[in-house]
């Protein structure tokens, strides 16, 4: 899911088809939507490199976050960052078995709202003999979260509705082309990516100054040509340029 840096202040989304309001820099849970932490609860927490298989930064609403990478006894991957403090709750009891982080304790933490596991909840295994070094903090599965200052619709999904979005560009385009009539014609023989190379071609300086006529019922048109005029062409028409634009 890309990731976008955007001014401090107030962002509406939705989530599951509710209208949601957060405050920017605000982490979610991905499934639910509801709040778990900020930006400014981040932290980075060291542990014995043998204790984890890599580790990476990762950019989170405008602060790098190191990212550590675990595996449990049953070989499941976490990509775990680490907070201060989060809007969980705990589930289950304390344990120290096979803990990532020596010296600490673990408690699994699930979201509040949903109940969806978010992470777990570490803290000293001996409190009496707290080290300054020693604090308590959350590990928060990247995976299960969501930035508020991302898209909250998937890129698939925003791609498919600026798709719909060119589609009825090209059909307007293509209607002003070759006409009401024969356009059922046309759109049988050619795929999308075709019309637009076919407008691309018989365009004038504007797309409003396209000809109707240019194509006729029985008309050959060839292929060939039409690909080697557009031959950098995706196969989406939203990775084509615009009719009307200039190359």
């Amino acid at each position: 899911m890309a990731r976008y840096l955007l001014p401090i202040g107030i962002l509406g989304f939705i989530i599951n088809g509710e209208a949601v309001t957060r405050h920017v820099g605000e982490l979610l849970c991905r499934e639910c939507g509801a709040s778990i932490t900020r930006q400014s609860e981040l932290l980075n927490v060291s542990t014995p490199e043998k204790n984890v298989k890599y580790k990476y930064e990762f950019p989170i609403v405008g602060k790098t976050a190191m990212v550590h990478v675990f595996e449990n006894p049953a070989a499941e991957t976490f990509h775990i960052l680490t907070t201060k403090t989060a809007y969980l709750k705990f589930h289950g009891q304390a344990s120290t078995d096979a803990t990532w982080f020596p010296g600490m304790q673990w408690t699994v933490c699930v979201c509040s709202k949903c109940g969806q596991h978010m992470g777990w909840y570490f803290q000293p295994e001996k409190p009496n003999l707290l080290k300054s070094d020693q604090k308590s903090f959350v590990g928060l599965v990247l995976d299960y979260l969501i930035s508020a200052d991302c898209q909250t619709i998937q890129m698939g999904s925003m791609l498919h509705i600026v798709y719909i979005f060119l589609s009825s560009v090209l059909v307007l385009h293509a209607l002003a082309l070759v006409g009401e009539d024969e356009y059922p014609v046309i759109s049988k023989r050619l795929s999308n990516d075709a019309l637009i190379r076919l407008i691309m071609r018989n365009q004038h300086s504007s797309p409003f100054e396209i000809k109707r006529g240019m194509v006729k019922r029985g008309d050959a048109i060839d292929r060939r040509s039409i690909d080697d005029d557009f031959s950098n062409c995706f196969l989406s028409p939203v990775q084509c340029m615009l009719p009307g634009s200039r190359r």
